[in-house]
């Protein structure tokens, strides 16, 4: 530790630095974090996967594409880690209510996905000679038909039209 003494001097007191300055000492205040996030982009990105993945579902089945939607369940869980993420962050219970409606709909979309949209195993084309594969469908009027009604002493041919009305 050095002390300066300057030009200007007053008796044995250096006046062009303040008393007691050292060219060891520090001026500069040490550096500050930057502010911690407070996980507000996550919770929207979060609440907009959410939503994505029913939109493109809507979209397909207008376009009259129909595919196994895989990608809303996973777009919906993404969504949920997400806000899950943000809360961690920071608690509200606005986001505990995200979290909740999300995770409700995330649910019900796997549900859907893993009971409701299974096709059937397909077991091959129907050859002549060979038995009629067992099946069951609704008519228009919502009785049902199954391959017994099929049965008799006629020819019978069965016709699969799927059209828009």
């Amino acid at each position: 530790m050095t002390v300066h003494s300057g030009a200007a001097r007053v008796g044995d007191l250096d006046v062009s630095r303040p008393v007691g300055y050292t060219e060891d000492m520090n001026t500069t205040s040490p550096p500050v974090a930057p502010p911690k996030s407070g996980g507000r982009l996550l919770l929207w990105t979060g609440i907009l996967a959410a939503i994505l993945g029913p939109v493109v579902y809507a979209l397909e089945l207008h376009a009259a594409r129909l595919t196994t939607p895989w990608y809303a369940p996973a777009l919906t869980t993404l969504g949920a880690i997400l806000i899950i993420v943000s809360l961690r962050r920071r608690f509200s219970v606005w986001r505990v209510a995200a979290l909740l409606l999300i995770g409700a709909v995330t649910a019900g979309e796997w549900w859907f996905l893993l009971s409701h949209a299974r096709l059937p195993a397909y077991t091959g084309p129907v050859a002549e000679g060979h038995p009629f594969p067992e099946f069951s469908a609704a008519r228009a009027d919502g009785t049902p038909f199954t391959r017994d009604n099929l049965v008799g002493d006629e020819d019978t041919v069965l016709v699969f039209f799927r059209g828009h009305w």
